[in-house]
């Protein structure tokens, strides 16, 4: 709950010249890799870390899309497809071995195509990348199902439903009208999303990244401005830095 909600970051962005991309159920656990193919397509990139609202649901999480002053934006939901739709043809109660990864990773390194090619032809300045909400594999796999029964049993694959009291669930948290479990559990009677699922508040559901990519400034100098720096181990060491941009 410390980390800024994704609007906060989003807010403070110049939204003139930019494109936002949100690609749905993107999570953290990619950046590693987006970061990679940024740099192999000579990108400068800059990535913040955000939470989605409670529950990770898309109704909840949809707003700073809504709200983007202009048409230069896009809505993918390829990647939320392949988590938990039945159209992306996969399952893990027919192979629970992660082969979907495979295909994540296509869609994921097609979008940053995309911003490399939108870049180069200067119709934008920046390219966002933004997610509503991230998804847990571990969610699936435990196959746990909690003691109640609800009447949303249907619907985010048992990760949330609407508050009802009493309950008894140490790890369970109340936001937006909504109970909202916090372990890999799910409410008992629900469907087991196809191989990720989101609506929770796992730290891989809650947390989200918001990727800026731009062009790289080949006129960017950083130099030194100390000829000489004097190492100090009882004060510590300071250089001073010249950054022209």
């Amino acid at each position: 709950n410390r980390l800024p909600t994704r609007n906060e970051i989003i807010d403070s962005f110049n939204k003139d010249d930019t494109y936002l991309y949100w690609l749905d159920s993107l999570g953290v656990e990619y950046l590693a890799f987006i970061v990679e193919l940024a740099h192999m397509r000579g990108l400068s990139i800059s990535i913040s870390i955000a939470r989605a609202e409670l529950p990770t649901i898309t109704s909840l999480n949809r707003d700073f899309y809504d709200a983007w002053p202009n048409n230069n934006k896009y809505e993918d939901k390829e990647l939320d497809i392949i988590k938990h739709k039945d159209a992306g043809g996969y399952n893990f109660q027919n192979n629970d071995l992660p082969i979907h990864l495979a295909k994540e990773l296509d869609i994921i390194s097609g979008v940053i195509d995309k911003a490399a090619t939108e870049l180069a032809l200067r119709r934008y300045k920046r390219f966002l990348i933004v997610s509503d909400h991230g998804a847990s594999r571990l969610a699936v796999l435990c196959r746990k199902e909690e003691k109640y029964e609800t009447s949303t049993k249907g619907k985010y694959s048992g990760r949330c439903c609407e508050l009802f009291e009493p309950y008894d669930l140490p790890f369970a948290t109340e936001e937006n009208g909504y109970l909202v479990l916090a372990d890999y559990g799910r409410f008992r009677g629900s469907r087991a999303a196809n191989v990720e699922v989101h609506g929770g508040a796992s730290l891989e559901e809650v947390v989200v990244p918001i990727i800026e990519l731009t062009l790289k400034d080949s006129n960017i100098t950083v130099e030194m401005v100390e000829q000489c720096v004097k190492v100090d181990f009882r004060t510590g060491t300071e250089i001073t830095l010249f950054f022209n941009s």
